[in-house]
């Protein structure tokens, strides 16, 4: 029987001891994915609970709203929001605008080659 791989977002996501804020901390620290992981592993089998950090968000409204998004959502579910507002529209054009305006600031949290492989890989 052949073994599917998982890639390193899906054992972060799925890891027991996974929390965004400790994530967003360790990697500000400078860590790998892979350190990160075997310092997870090692806190879950020591019984550790999974850390939460606390933050305070500084900065323009638009890059506040891009690092609470990256803390809260996966890079799968960022491109499926932008892929659902993409194909949103309304009667008015204003809203329109402010649509594209935050499908546009998704996309660029991933960048466009990235926005597209996540797409594919999440059935979109």
């Amino acid at each position: 029987m052949r073994k599917s791989k998982t890639t390193i977002a899906e054992r972060i996501a799925k890891h027991p001891m996974y929390s965004p804020s400790d994530l967003k901390y360790l990697r500000k620290k400078g860590y790998s994915d892979d350190e990160i992981l075997a310092f997870w592993d090692r806190d879950h089998g020591l019984g550790h609970k999974p850390v939460q950090h606390r933050f305070t968000y500084i900065g323009e409204s638009a890059e506040v709203v891009r690092d609470v998004l990256r803390d809260n959502l996966s890079p799968q579910a960022v491109a499926a929001i932008a892929a659902h507002l993409f194909a949103a529209g309304t009667k008015n054009d204003g809203v329109n605008k402010e649509i594209r305006w935050l499908a546009d600031q998704l996309v660029g949290m991933v960048g466009t080659d990235q926005y597209n492989a996540l797409c594919e890989e999440v059935g979109l």
